[in-house]
């Protein structure tokens, strides 16, 4: 058999034996790979899900920050309000998100998304202003290795590539 053959052969061998290999080392792809209120069938208790979802982890990722931080006694009351004003516009957002929901069958128009995109961005920026001054009294209530912990942590966005634990984990 020429050179020629053998490698032709050779190459002919081998994809069927890559893609094999690839397909099993390769990060699973479908319903596994997604958040479990991205799975669901039904686009209505889909997007319930998410707003639930929402909260849960805004709740979650202060209690992680809470922990983190290891507050004093003298620090506890400056983290709770701050936390409060954190959650109360949580609340805003999340039944605001539900209230939102698409009827079944019938999909969100661009101007339904856009309407809801500045809803929630409204409530956003609401929540930063009326947690500010509850923010600065904690800051300054903070050690400087806890400053640098809040610092690294930074503040929490809506979409999961966006937050800042995010960066602080890997």
């Amino acid at each position: 058999m020429s050179v020629l053959k053998s490698a032709a052969l050779a190459a002919v061998l081998a994809v069927p034996l890559s893609t094999a290999a690839l397909a099993q080392s390769a990060p699973p792809m479908g319903p596994a790979a997604r958040p479990q209120w991205a799975q669901a069938g039904d686009p209505v208790a889909r997007h319930k899900a998410m707003c639930t979802d929402m909260y849960a982890e805004r709740a979650g990722h202060l209690a992680k920050l809470e922990a983190k931080l290891n507050l004093t006694a003298q620090q506890r009351p400056a983290f709770d309000q701050w936390r409060q004003q954190v959650m109360e516009g949580a609340t805003k957002l999340r039944d605001a998100c539900l209230a939102a929901v698409p009827k079944a069958n019938q999909p969100p128009t661009i101007l339904d998304r856009e309407t809801q995109m500045e809803t929630m961005l409204t409530i956003r920026l609401q929540t930063l202003q009326s947690s500010r001054a509850a923010l600065q009294t904690l800051y300054q209530s903070l050690t400087p290795e806890q400053k640098a912990v809040l610092d690294r942590v930074g503040h929490f966005g809506n979409h999961p590539h966006h937050r800042g634990w995010r960066r602080e984990q890997r």
